[in-house]
């Protein structure tokens, strides 16, 4: 059901409510109507002040704030109207907006607000103060996540960090979750002693310039109790690429999962988290760094990279899963470097390979790592059928196949041959789940998978994105070895 029809159903112009007069649902507690008002936005919220007098202030107690404003682009240029007069003058729609939030935050004379999400779009950089005023406001009420979304005109990569997060916001003791997304981003300047939040568990800043490269580990060092960090640096400032760059520190006491966008100059990363769990690293501008992981407890780590100039250094044999993804690979990449990459990963029980990685292999003559410990293997995109033997001989334990989508291009006759060449019963004896994530209902696609239920005697679940969970009859009356298989449709279509 429809948030706002949930809503419906409980403002006291329902007849069905008011029972001899008596306004029921105005009778509730103000916790249960909260939470009732907590299921829409702040602006649709603010709309049922005008049921009664008892609601009239009551939306502006709701524990969460989210305001959000998005302006195209053309709109806001004369030049691009051709002249023609706007019934709603952006600017007009802007104060509006600005004035409703920072009534909405005064109006809670001080009260707590669990979160405050605002979210602006093609905003003109004149109003930069009011945002940063609106910001402080809802600082006030000691807040616990924040959420900041600015897009385009409103901010200048000129700003430091401290500039485009206003004052109070990296010393609020109350913050548990802040996430600061600015494009274009400001210069991450952070200096000694300047952060300071305590209770801080949880830290996304995107697309920010690197100024000094001290700076993250100040930043890092005023939050005492981070958990997690998803950071991404767009760059070096002008200020520090004509120096020599030490390379970017994180080192934390307290971090558990760490996400590292890097598209700057080719300096090193050292990582330095003795109870990491979770490492995930992307570079898609093909630089040439060493990442030096002294993380022991490390489990998961995911990496996408351009090509393969990145290196690796200490990945721990603790390492449960792995996700590989490299965007692009060329003739001037060595296979040696795929096999460094796939060896550095050799003991985990999960892995995750990209299309590409598979078609690099198909022209190399050496056979393929083994994984011992694999029983979970993801394949993003599979068209290079003639690796699968290869695939499956190097993993024997395998018990749950993944498929991101699958393609053929050949006749139906050719690939059932090619089924039977490819994909032997010997090596898929021990699969116990199978998934495709975005089934089509290309004839191919239901040959594969029949091959699958007639032939894996483990087989207990089958899992196809078709968009619905209704299952075709055709698939549903096909043979299976297994008595205990199960056929079951997803609703959602995972696209990558």
């Amino acid at each position: 059901m429809d948030p706002e029809q949930k809503v419906a159903k409980i403002t006291p112009q329902h007849d069905a409510d008011h029972v001899d007069g008596v306004d029921r649902i105005s009778a509730l507690p103000d916790e249960i109507l909260l939470h009732i008002l907590s299921f829409l936005g702040s602006k649709k919220t603010g709309k049922t002040s005008v049921l009664s007098t008892r609601w009239r202030f009551l939306f502006a107690s709701t524990p969460d704030i989210d305001l959000d404003l998005s302006f195209d682009s053309q709109s806001l240029d004369p030049s691009q109207n051709n002249g023609i007069v706007i019934d709603h003058p952006p600017y007009e729609r802007l104060y509006a907006f600005m004035n409703f939030g920072y009534r909405l935050v005064m109006l809670r004379n001080g009260a707590p607000i669990r979160k405050f999400k605002l979210s602006l779009h093609q905003v003109p950089r004149a109003y930069q103060a009011a945002i940063q005023s609106l910001i402080s406001a809802a600082l006030l009420c000691k807040v616990q996540e924040l959420e900041i979304s600015v897009d385009s005109n409103a901010l200048s990569r000129a700003h430091s960090i401290e500039q485009v997060s206003v004052a109070g916001m990296l010393s609020c003791k109350t913050l548990v979750s802040l996430e600061l997304d600015c494009w274009p981003g400001g210069n991450l300047n952070v200096p000694p002693d300047s952060v300071w939040l305590p209770n801080l568990k949880s830290l996304h800043l995107s697309a920010l310039i690197l100024v000094d490269e001290d700076s993250i580990q100040w930043l890092i060092q005023g939050c005492p109790v981070l958990q997690e960090l998803d950071l991404s640096l767009a760059g070096f400032s002008h200020s520090t690429t004509g120096q020599q760059q030490r390379g970017i520190i994180i080192s934390s006491s307290s971090l558990i999962k760490l996400k590292l966008d890097c598209w700057a100059s080719e300096c090193s990363v050292l990582v330095e988290c003795k109870i990491l769990e979770s490492f995930g690293y992307s570079d898609i501008c093909a630089r040439k760094r060493k990442i030096i992981l002294v993380a022991p407890n490390l489990k998961y780590l995911a990496y996408t990279v351009d090509r393969l100039g990145e290196s690796f250094i200490q990945i721990p044999n603790c390492l449960v899963g792995a996700k590989i993804r490299i965007c692009h690979w060329g003739e001037q990449d060595s296979i040696q470097d795929i096999y460094e990459h796939l060896h550095r990963v050799g003991w985990v029980k999960s892995l995750s390979l990209e299309q590409n990685i598979l078609k690099a292999l198909h022209y190399c003559e050496r056979p393929f790592p083994i994984f011992k410990n694999l029983t979970r293997l993801e394949v993003r995109s599979l068209s290079c059928w003639k690796m699968l033997p290869s695939l499956f001989g190097c993993s024997p334990s395998l018990q749950e196949l993944v498929l991101g989508e699958v393609a053929w291009d050949g006749n139906l006759q050719e690939f059932e041959c090619l089924l039977q060449q490819v994909i032997l019963v010997c090596f898929i004896q021990h699969l116990k789940e199978i998934e495709i994530r975005r089934f089509c209902k290309e004839e191919y696609e239901f040959k594969l998978v029949e091959y699958f239920l007639r032939n894996a005697k483990a087989l207990q679940k089958v899992t196809l994105g078709m968009g619905t969970l209704n299952i075709p009859e055709r698939i549903l009356s096909l043979k299976r070895y297994s008595k205990h298989c199960h056929v079951k449709g997803r609703g959602v279509v995972i696209y990558y």
